[in-house]
């Protein structure tokens, strides 16, 4: 995944060696009826290659040892690159009624949590309500997908709130065993382990949804607002923020809200870094990539993907002046797709209005937010703005920004002199990222034939990014792109000649095999042309070869 450094992290199921492509990569192409199945954590740790971590009791065993320290090793980037981000976390009420995959899900939560990640969790009460109701004699209702809130069901959903936001709370209050405190801690005093701190609170603002297609909703609440200002308090504060589907009117009515909208408001107002969508597998039969980009994503909720996009005017032809919740409300009224599950929606939806990325994660599978959020592949579905957006082949109107682009670095002795002409010659070769006409961002990756092991290579070369965006991920975009160019076809072998460059594509997975002028690793033609005197060094990445049913370059992520 692009939060980190592809450091080949998958999490429980060995490393991979450089340029493998991910799980997230191997299945971006399935379609409909292209089902994968998506096996329990413990199946998977428990398959062909040492058996599961732990022995009874949930005891590490000696023999596991090294692959614990190896899976955490691995871990450490995403560890360190999700530390002090915010995240909202929506549980609907299905998952909450089944109690272990909720404690399971509040225990990988308050790991989150010691792991310096800000939460907010919204919670469901649905079918706590709709039980309660029944309970009473008293049927639930719904239209287009929504609850009809009268002063009974209004009453049950207050009921169903409370009682489980002590549910929640009683279960993030627990706190570690006394002798693995004192073991690990100082102080030979009377050990009281802190549990964590839970805030809730009239967080939610909302109004009467009133009456859609003559239906009265009655006192079903539409989301206003989220006093964000508040909750980052409490998130400075080291607090976990919990959120019901329960809002509240300026006049004090209390309505009852989805409790999806209630998370989409929240990750937005709190410009989060990312909205994750638990599910109990009702999402199965959208057959989901495990990365969808936004542009995409968008055909979900219309099959017209210019309908939600910034060139028509916003959401439901919204004017992107107005503001963002009154864009978000237009489409949760009328949604064009009313058999889409709310999750998708609301990940769509943030995303579109600036969240960075939605996760939707299957609840039943043990751990599975911690495998999606903590390894490279992750285990769900991630929707994101395109990374690959504005990534094309250079045209002959490109040459000029492209030359200009790479002057200084001609200048400076860090790449090669290309005259006009050779730009010219080559430009078929060349990638580029634009932006507003602007040449951000280039390289060039040329085929050189086969080596003396038989070995189709490419070369990249003149890989430049514009100074001032240099710490927006271009590079990574397009070096990832080029990658799945190349997976796309049957060239095996990416090199790079340098002197000057090499610790950055270290990092991103090529490997120093010597000088450049003395490697059978580059084709005669190539190595012949190469001054020794100027000792470049060869780097090399291997490239796998991918399923003929993967989506193509720029629809895949996870390299």
């Amino acid at each position: 995944m692009p939060e980190a450094p592809p450091l080949a992290a998958i999490g429980f199921g060995g490393s991979v060696p450089c340029g493998r492509p991910g799980r997230r990569a191997r299945r971006a192409g399935k379609g409909p009826g292209g089902k994968v199945r998506r096996p329990l954590v413990r199946e998977r740790i428990a398959g062909s290659g040492g058996g599961a971590i732990g022995g009874r009791n949930g005891e590490l065993s000696r023999e596991d040892y090294g692959r614990f320290v190896q899976h955490f090793r691995q871990a450490s980037p995403y560890i360190i690159g999700h530390h002090g981000s915010t995240f909202v976390v929506v549980i609907p009420g299905e998952v909450v009624e089944e109690s272990e995959l909720l404690e399971r899900l509040l225990e990988d939560l308050a790991l989150l949590h010691a792991l310096g990640v800000r939460l907010v969790v919204v919670v469901g009460t649905q079918c706590l309500t709709d039980k309660t109701l029944r309970a009473r004699g008293l049927p639930p209702r719904y239209a287009n997908g929504l609850r009809i809130t009268d002063a009974e069901a209004l009453q049950a959903a207050v009921e169903a709130a409370g009682r489980t936001r002590a549910k929640v709370e009683g279960y993030l209050s627990k706190t570690a065993s006394v002798p693995m405190m004192r073991r690990h801690t100082k102080g030979d005093g009377e050990v009281h382990p802190p549990g964590l701190r839970v805030v809730g609170g009239n967080y939610v603002t909302a109004k009467r949804l009133g009456i859609v297609d003559g239906v009265d909703f009655e006192f079903t609440g539409e989301v206003r607002s989220v006093l964000c200002s508040d909750i980052k308090q409490q998130l400075d504060s080291r607090n976990i923020v919990l959120l019901t589907s329960i809002g509240y009117s300026p006049s004090g009515q209390v309505l009852n809200c989805n409790v999806y909208d209630v998370g989409l408001h929240s990750a937005v107002g709190l410009d989060a870094d990312k909205i994750c969508c638990v599910h109990l597998g009702d999402i199965d039969k959208l057959n989901l990539r495990p990365w969808v980009p936004l542009s995409d994503a968008y055909e979900f909720i219309d099959g017209k993907p210019e309908a939600a996009g910034e060139g028509s005017g916003g959401l439901q032809g919204v004017s992107r002046s107005n503001g963002r919740c009154q864009r978000i409300n237009a489409y949760l009224e009328k949604p064009v797709n009313p058999e889409l599950p709310r999750s998708v929606l609301a990940c769509i939806l943030a995303c579109h209005e600036g969240v960075n990325r939605s996760h939707l994660v299957d609840a039943k599978v043990d751990g599975g937010l911690l495998l999606e959020l903590y390894t490279r592949d992750g285990l769900g579905t991630m929707i994101s703005t395109d990374f690959y957006q504005g990534i094309r082949q250079a045209r002959a109107g490109d040459l000029p920004l492209i030359h200009e682009l790479l002057r200084p670095l001609q200048a400076a002795g860090v790449i090669l002199q290309r005259s006009f002409e050779q730009l010219a010659a080559e430009a078929s070769s060349f990638r580029v990222f634009e932006q507003e006409g602007r040449i951000l961002a280039c390289a060039c990756a040329s085929d050189l034939g086969f080596s003396s092991d038989g070995v189709q290579v490419v070369e990249l070369g003149a890989f430049c990014v514009h100074p001032a965006n240099r710490s927006q991920g271009l590079g990574d975009s397009l070096l990832d792109y080029i990658e799945q160019e190349i997976r796309d076809t049957k060239r095996r072998r990416l090199v790079l000649l340098t002197t000057r460059t090499a610790d950055w594509f270290v990092q991103r997975g090529f490997l120093w095999v010597g000088p450049a002028h003395a490697s059978d690793l580059l084709p005669v033609k190539r190595r012949c042309m190469v001054a020794p005197s100027r000792n470049s060094q060869l780097y090399v990445k291997d490239i796998l070869p991918i399923s003929p049913s993967e989506a193509p370059a720029g629809k895949r992520v996870g390299f």
